[in-house]
C-alpha cells in the first residue's frame, strides 16, 4: 500500500522518488505501531489523515524562503518536542544533509521515531529520549523546530540554550540560524509576552498546496532573540 497520492505528491516537485519511497516507509511504519499505541492520534488513525495532518504540513516548511537552500549546505536540526516525528522526521528524510535531533521526553514516541526513521534509512536522524535543554547534548544547534508544544515565550526560553548563534544575516538568500515554529489560533498575547515578533510569519496553506489548515510558520532569527533578551536585560 502506497501512503501518499500522487496528486500529494505534486504538490512538492522536489522531491525525489526515491525520497517519496523512504517517506512512505516511515509513514507505514507509523500506521502499524499507532494501532498498538496512541502515538500521534487515536486507534484507528488512517493514512490520509496521518499525511494530510502531519506529513504534509511538516514538508510544507520547506517552502520557507532560504530553508531548503540552507538545509542542503548542511546544518545541525533539533526538534523539541517532536512527539510522532513531527514536523521533525519528513523533514529529516528530504533533507539528508542536515542532521537532526528528533527529542521527547515520552521514551515510547521516541521507541516509534526511532522505528520510523530505521523504516526510511534516514541516517542523518537522532531520536533521543529526553527534555530540552536538560538532556540535550550537544547543547548547539542551528535551528530548532516545534510544532504547538508550548506557548511561545516557555518554548522559547526552553531552546535558546541550545541554539548556535551566527549563520548567513540579512541580505543573503539563505535563512540565518533560528528557531522554526508550527502553531494556529490566536497567540498575539504570546508574542506580547516574548517581547519579539517573528521574521517570517506564513500560512502553511500558502506554502504547499492549501494544507495545514490555520497553522502558521513562525521564523525567529537568533539575532532577534539575542536583541529582545539585551532589552529585556537593560530595562529589568
Amino acid at each position: 500500500m502506497m501512503v501518499f497520492t500522487a496528486a500529494q505528491k505534486r504538490l512538492l516537485p522536489w522531491i525525489d522518488v526515491e525520497t517519496w519511497e523512504r517517506l512512505d516507509a516511515a509513514a507505514r511504519t507509523l500506521l502499524e505501531w499507532n494501532q498498538r499505541i496512541n502515538v500521534v492520534s487515536r486507534k484507528g488513525l488512517d493514512a490520509t489523515t496521518l499525511v494530510e495532518r502531519h506529513y504534509l504540513p511538516a514538508l510544507a516548511l520547506l517552502g520557507v524562503p532560504g530553508l531548503r537552500e540552507r538545509w542542503e549546505e548542511g546544518v545541525s536540526v533539533l526538534d523539541a518536542g517532536t512527539g510522532g516525528g513531527f514536523p521533525g522526521l519528513p523533514l529529516a528524510i528530504a533533507c539528508p544533509n542536515a542532521a537532526f535531533t528528533l527529542a521527547d521526553g515520552r521514551g515510547r514516541k521516541i521507541t516509534v521515531v526511532d522505528a520510523c526513521a530505521e523504516a526510511a534509512a534516514a541516517a542523518n536522524v537522532r531520536a533521543l529520549h529526553g527534555r530540552v535543554p536538560d538532556d540535550v547534548t550537544p547543547r548547539s544547534f542551528d535551528f530548532v523546530l516545534g510544532r504547538s508544544v508550548a506557548r511561545l515565550p516557555a518554548f522559547i526560553r526552553a531552546v535558546e540554550p541550545v541554539l548556535r548563534r551566527g549563520g548567513p544575516r540579512d541580505g543573503s538568500l539563505l535563512l540565518e540560524n533560528g528557531v522554526l515554529y508550527v502553531k494556529g489560533g490566536d497567540f498575539e498575547d504570546e508574542l506580547a509576552e516574548l517581547g519579539v515578533r517573528p521574521r517570517r510569519d506564513l500560512q502553511l496553506d500558502t506554502l504547499i498546496g492549501g494544507v495545514g489548515g490555520d497553522k502558521r510558520a513562525l521564523f525567529f532569527p537568533t539575532s532577534d532573540l539575542d536583541s529582545s533578551s539585551s532589552s529585556s536585560s537593560s530595562s529589568s
